[in-house]
């Protein structure tokens, strides 16, 4: 029962990240993957996905734009 409880406490995060718009809502969740391995790792993915997939993450426009301007 850990790892599905694991699983699903990534996907209840996941799920609040993605209508929240928040980045560290994001990293949250990815921390709580077993899956993901370190915060760096979190982070990195985190940012290449969002950016990746921005024309699909109108929640995301404010956080986009940060990352764009940080590169």
């Amino acid at each position: 029962m850990g790892l599905i409880h694991t699983i699903k406490g990534f996907e209840i995060a996941a799920s609040n990240a993605a209508l929240s718009g928040e980045f560290n809502d994001v990293l949250l969740a990815l921390n709580l993957s077993p899956l993901v391995h370190s915060d760096r790792d979190a982070e990195l993915l985190a940012r290449e996905m969002i950016l990746a997939h921005e024309k699909w993450l109108p929640n995301f426009a404010d956080c986009i734009a940060e990352l764009k301007k940080a590169h």
